[in-house]
């Protein structure tokens, strides 16, 4: 299927691998950004979002720190 009723486009193996690596045969670097998305943060902290991220096959994930975040 070209859809995934479970998960977003960004986490979904189905629209990740299948779709667009194999059905399309796209080769390039995948890359995932702005994981504060509602569809993501609403359901996954940010770790469990980044390893579904890898799972669904996305080689690298940006993720910029919000100005309101405390930084270390």
């Amino acid at each position: 299927p070209a859809f995934d009723k479970e998960l977003p486009a960004t986490l979904s193996p189905i629209l990740v691998k299948e779709l667009l690596r194999n059905e399309f045969g796209f080769d390039g670097l995948i890359l995932a950004d702005d994981l504060d998305m509602q569809a993501v943060s609403e359901r996954f902290t940010s770790p469990a979002s980044f390893a579904q991220l890898f799972n669904a096959g996305t080689d690298m994930i940006i993720h910029p720190r919000h100005p309101s975040e405390e930084h270390d």
